[in-house]
């Protein structure tokens, strides 16, 4: 490059590019924390295919519209896609208790000492709410003296916006990865073609006889 003219040297960095947008972002055979959130950062693109039918696609099946109405649908996709790279992989596991409270993580690649935490945003919900969720998450799963600390040690957010507020995803990004542990933040939007569920909650609450979602919940 120091002896290339500039044109030169342009022209073989965006043919670089290209290249390099053919290779895997993920090493199947030792996968590092920055090729999950690689992956998980593309994920939009994989939405593409999605099913949100307006009509069968045979004549023996019926319309399809994959709606994705919650933090447990998006902790299942995220689940489909890592499984079967990491064997290890484990969901909705507790940590010790911190004195009343018994904190619960969503996702967990113990091979990579890695937590996944997935958070989804009403309409009517607030980034601030979020962060604060996530700070909260934070102290509890990474608290000293843990007897988790050699198994996990660094976390990743996964945000759906279900409201599609594009303009706040930068500002919520850095906010959640300047507090400890946290090493990546994911903000998937909804999207364009998936028409919003008439579903206004700004919080997650489980349906009757399925048990918590609080992800501290309370001992005794």
């Amino acid at each position: 490059t120091q002896e290339a003219e500039p044109v030169i040297a342009a022209c073989r960095l965006a043919a670089l590019h290209h290249l390099s947008k053919s290779f895997p972002l993920l090493s199947l055979g030792k996968p590092t924390i920055q090729q999950v959130l690689d992956v998980l950062e593309r994920l939009p693109s994989g939405l593409k295919r999605w099913p949100w039918e307006e009509k069968p696609k045979t004549t023996t099946s019926s319309v399809q519209k994959w709606d994705i109405q919650n933090e447990y649908h998006v902790q299942s996709l995220v689940y489909a896609m890592l499984a079967p790279i990491f064997p290890d992989i484990e969901d909705e596991f507790y940590f010790e208790p911190v004195g009343p409270l018994n904190s619960r993580a969503d996702i967990g690649l113990p091979s990579l000492n890695l937590i996944i935490e997935i958070k989804f945003l009403r309409s009517n919900g607030s980034f601030k709410d979020i962060t604060e969720e996530v700070a909260a998450d934070s102290s509890l799963y990474f608290k000293k003296d843990s007897v988790f600390k050699k198994k996990y040690s660094q976390m990743i957010i996964l945000l759906w916006d279900n409201s599609s507020r594009n303009q706040h995803h930068h500002e919520f990004r850095q906010g959640v990865t300047s507090l400890v542990n946290i090493v990546g933040a994911v903000v998937v939007s909804r999207p364009g073609n998936m028409v919003v569920a008439n579903n206004t909650k700004p919080f997650e609450t489980p349906a009757k006889g399925t048990g918590t979602k609080n992800k501290t919940k309370p001992q005794g």
